[in-house]
C-alpha cells in the first residue's frame, strides 16, 4: 500500500545545528519555499 507524500522545492538560507552537553539538539533555520507542495507517491 502506498502513502501520499508531498515534495517542496526550498532555498535554504541558513541552517544551524547545536548539540548541548546534556544531549539536547537545537536546529535553527531560514527557508524559502520556491515550489510546492508537489503531490507524489511513496512506494510501499
Amino acid at each position: 500500500m502506498s502513502k501520499p507524500v508531498y515534495d517542496l522545492v526550498v532555498d535554504v538560507k541558513k541552517w544551524e545545528l547545536s548539540i548541548l552537553s546534556k544531549g539536547v539538539i537545537t536546529v535553527s533555520h531560514d527557508l524559502s519555499v520556491l515550489e510546492g507542495p508537489i503531490p507524489g507517491i511513496l512506494p510501499a
